[in-house]
């Protein structure tokens, strides 16, 4: 989402699915009269795309379109830490363990040199790997009480932060028994190699020249002098040319044997088959997953296997950060997607009700008016909050389009007054204004057949029916006529894909104020139609301007009798 990605919480002023000129306008104005008012974090949305009047009113009054948002469902990117703390697969378990306890994390995401995600790391897991682990283990990870670790010289100097005296294929990991010179000379070469090769022999001595010479000329594979004193000249051409290894450390022989057990790589302790995330997964479709999880934090990654984010299971239930106000609509039906998922707040509509189920109380504002325009205008003149001349404008065509320049029978003389008062802050005529937004280029002629009926598409449902209604405002019926047979068959496929039960496209004629119909579906409802039959499945409808307050009664009226 664009809209604040980064706000704790936000509100979106949004209008309905398929938006004419009043949704888009009642959201933006909204939005701007909640900001003068106080609130935080609050932006208008348009829950589809825009037409061509709508783009029209908001280029002339230069107010900026608000953002398309098709989908409000909370998802991962919402709650996820985008900024993660990670490791990679060739940093030593000590980084890991450091890493854990100053972020307090219970696991980490591990990544490989190409950045890309392969496991996490559990603390939990490496508690039972490093401490609880059986000592007869084969693993050399398996218990920080066994003699075995897996490491290499230079993951071994790192985490003894020890200098590197002498080193010989220092990159190659490999599983050492450690053995520590607390004893005397012959018993420590008996000991050492009863059962070990020099080769897989890891030695941490102090100051004893008799150790480490013997260490250096039984070729074992790494000596570690935890002491500051200097190497004898002998030691150090002995062990050259046997190949040892030597590190020289501040560490005492109980440190170093304690944190050379965590040098081995990351790696090793990788938690493979973990449960991973896409940033777009909405938070519905994985709760129940992730609640069923012993996991308690989460990777996410992107489709190219890179790591966007962590969660954990307290966030998904901790999340409340989007917050909706509908405007010219107050039905799920027809409310942006995911708006049953998040919290409503606040609904401003003109509309006859099918109100959502809420949790909390809300603010409601439904009152009969030919716009919800009027009613976010008469906010402004009846609060005192100023009322800029751009937003006046878009107002004065929120109010225009959806009343027909006040021809509509759903105008009142609530629309009359404001859009008289709308006028003096815009400086703008109102019949100027009606005659550029109705000149604008016919829908039917410039769009496809199926954008002219999903365009301003209304779904109801009644009783057991399920129906939808469009409409289009067109200078003359001509293009209609152009295209009937085309529309009749997209209109015809609507109604089989969304399984429909009925499905009509109003087509008003601004010149002649008079509309025709374009409808199919269920015959017992078609039969009962009071309209005369001009051809198959189009109607005629003199004087009906008004989908809300003409047609839609009259079918709600048709399917509550049968």
């Amino acid at each position: 989402m664009v809209i604040s990605e980064n706000d704790k919480t936000r509100t979106i002023v949004i209008g309905h699915k398929n938006p004419d000129t009043d949704s888009v306008v009642s959201a933006v104005s909204y939005a701007d009269f909640k900001k003068l008012h106080g609130t935080e974090n609050i932006y208008p949305a348009s829950a589809g795309a825009f037409s061509a009047k709508t783009i029209f009113l908001f280029d002339k009054f230069k107010v900026k379109l608000p953002e398309i948002l098709k989908d409000v469902s909370p998802k991962i990117s919402d709650i996820m830490d985008s900024n993660p703390v990670f490791i990679k697969n060739n940093d030593v378990l000590l980084t890991a363990v450091d890493l854990v306890k100053k972020h307090r994390l219970y696991r980490l995401p591990v990544l490989n040199k190409t950045g890309n995600f392969i496991g996490m790391i559990s603390l939990f897991e490496l508690i039972n790997k490093l401490f609880i682990g059986n000592i007869d283990s084969q693993d050399p990870t398996y218990s920080i009480m066994s003699r075995k670790v897996s490491t290499s010289i230079n993951l071994a100097a790192k985490t003894l932060n020890a200098e590197m005296i002498l080193s010989f294929n220092d990159n190659s990991i490999e599983t050492l028994h450690i053995f520590v010179a607390a004893m005397s000379l012959n018993r420590f070469k008996e000991h050492i190699l009863k059962e070990n090769k020099p080769g897989e022999i890891a030695v941490v001595t102090a100051d004893r020249d008799d150790i480490q010479l013997l260490s250096a000329k039984l070729g074992i594979r790494l000596m570690i002098i935890t002491s500051p004193s200097p190497v004898s000249k002998e030691v150090i051409k002995t062990a050259k040319e046997n190949k040892v290894s030597i590190l020289q450390t501040n560490f005492d022989s109980g440190s170093s044997i304690r944190r050379l057990k965590f040098s081995s790589p990351v790696e090793y302790a990788i938690q493979k088959n973990t449960l991973t995330f896409n940033p777009m997964d909405k938070l519905s479709d994985i709760k129940d997953i992730v609640n069923s999880s012993h996991e308690e934090s989460f990777a996410v990654i992107n489709n190219k296997n890179k790591l966007k984010g962590i969660f954990k299971i307290n966030d998904i239930e901790s999340f409340n950060r989007t917050k909706l106000i509908l405007v010219d609509h107050n039905s799920l039906d027809q409310a942006v997607d995911g708006a049953q998922d998040v919290q409503i707040t606040e609904i401003i509509d003109h509309h006859n009700l099918h109100y959502p189920y809420t949790v909390y109380p809300i603010t409601v504002l439904n009152d009969i008016v030919g716009s919800t325009s009027t009613l976010i205008a008469e906010k402004y003149k009846n609060t005192g909050i100023r009322l800029s001349g751009d937003i006046a404008g878009i107002l004065m065509g929120g109010v225009i389009t959806d009343t027909l320049n006040l021809k509509s029978p759903t105008s009142t003389k609530r629309d009359k007054y404001i859009l008289e008062w709308l006028e003096t802050i815009a400086n703008k005529n109102a019949s100027d204004l009606s005659i550029e937004l109705f000149n604008i280029g016919s829908t039917i002629a410039v769009e496809s057949t199926r954008k002219v009926l999903i365009s301003d598409k209304k779904n109801y449902s009644e009783n057991k029916y399920k129906f939808s209604l469009s409409q289009v405002e067109e200078a003359s019926f001509d293009n209609f006529y152009s295209k009937y047979n085309q529309l009749l068959n997209e209109l015809n496929s609507i109604i089989k894909k969304e399984k429909l039960d009925l499905f009509g496209l109003l087509i008003t004629n601004i010149s002649t104020e008079n509309s025709i119909l374009l409808i199919n579906g269920k015959r017992q409802i078609l039969d009962k139609l009071p309209y005369k039959e001009l051809k198959p499945n189009l109607y005629d409808l003199p004087k009906i301007l008004s989908r809300k307050k003409q047609l839609l009664p009259e079918l709600l009226n048709i399917i509550a009798k049968l």
